[in-house]
């Protein structure tokens, strides 16, 4: 394709899966999610904590390194995944569990860009 053509289709289209009330029909559908989740919740804040008690040592990889990963590549993947990799995460999550009236008063449109 010429470079003219091609450059007119160029863009980017940014999409979020989630949808509104979608903790409460999760909880609908599979009623054991809520408690599951907050047992999530609560060791994803274990290890955001630096250092992170000993009791949550081993269970903060998220996801764990592949079974196949060499073993050099496979350490650098667990040290990324410090603290503050956690305290992230976290931070992500609760952005999404704000209220659903105050995420859908901020939704606005971007707009077409050129």
């Amino acid at each position: 394709m010429p470079a003219a053509i091609c450059a007119m289709w160029r863009g980017m289209v940014l999409v979020d899966p989630s949808v509104e009330y979608q903790d409460k029909r999760l909880a609908e559908i599979i009623p054991t999610a809520p408690p599951m989740l907050a047992a999530d919740l609560a060791r994803r804040k274990s290890c955001a904590s630096d250092p992170r008690p000993a009791e949550v040592t081993g269970t903060c990889l998220d996801p764990a390194p592949p079974a196949d990963l060499p073993k050099e590549s496979a350490d650098w993947f667990v040290q990324a995944q410090a603290p503050s990799y956690s305290a992230a995460t976290l931070r992500n999550i609760r952005r999404w569990a704000r209220p659903v009236p105050t995420r859908v008063a901020e939704k606005k449109s971007m707009g077409s860009r050129r």
